[in-house]
């Protein structure tokens, strides 16, 4: 839910943007320059923002703690244990995803 509405706010922003762009950019001869680049400025950013958004993929990186969380029930609950070698494979293919997601989340930041 959080998810779509953040979605949806970006495109709404993007939508803001182009339009006031535009609305510059077809004044011609009158238009500011300083408005049509600041507003260029705004779209670019907000395209930035969308992508990282949309290459997040939060749910991997709940993926990844979920076999992490597994790999280290299996490893204390068995009479044998596990290898730690995947043990510790499984811990770090959540931390590399866990910090592909966070990174991407932090330049989703307004």
């Amino acid at each position: 839910m959080a998810h779509e509405r953040r979605r949806t706010s970006l495109n709404r922003r993007r939508t803001a943007a182009v339009l006031a762009y535009n609305r510059e950019f077809e004044k011609g001869k009158d238009s500011e320059a300083a408005k049509v680049q600041a507003y260029a400025d705004v779209i670019s950013a907000t395209e930035g923002r969308a992508e990282a958004f949309r290459t997040a993929r939060p749910g991997e990186g709940l993926d990844a703690m979920k076999a992490a969380n597994e790999a280290l029930d299996k490893s204390v609950s068995t009479p044998k244990p596990a290898p730690l070698a995947s043990l510790v494979d499984a811990i770090e293919a959540y931390a590399s995803t866990a910090k592909r997601v966070g990174d991407a989340a932090m330049s989703l930041k307004l």
